[in-house]
């Protein structure tokens, strides 16, 4: 499970030198993440460190927005779907993180707001 070297098309590619040349944990995570989620194929997501939680809870400030809205994507959604937890790990893993990121995002740039806005389909 290596991050992949080809930036999708759906990353910025100064987001994707930023993360991926870093290397840590946030990157690892929401780029294995992503792919999983956009080929559907959730078999080669690394299970992660024990430390996971704590090193991406910490590196998440640093992504700004966009990673968050990202993150919000990929996890809001998958949340509604246990056949996507590999295991308890997993799954507890991805609901610390979610946890973390809408207390993030709601409270550093309203990012609940926008979202349910534009969900809501008000321009």
């Amino acid at each position: 499970g290596k991050t992949p070297n080809t930036r999708p098309e759906s990353i910025p590619d100064d987001i994707w030198q930023r993360f991926y040349e870093r290397g840590n944990a946030l990157a690892k995570f929401v780029l294995n993440a992503f792919d999983a989620y956009a080929t559907g194929d959730f078999a080669k997501w690394d299970k992660g460190d024990e430390d996971l939680v704590e090193k991406a809870i910490e590196s998440a400030k640093e992504g700004g927005v966009w990673m968050s809205r990202v993150f919000q994507h990929i996890l809001v959604e998958q949340m509604k779907e246990k056949e996507f937890f590999c295991c308890d790990l997993c799954q507890q893993v991805l609901f610390n993180y979610k946890q973390a990121l809408v207390h993030f995002t709601s409270e550093e740039h309203g990012m609940q707001k926008t979202e349910a806005t534009r969900k809501s389909g008000v321009q």
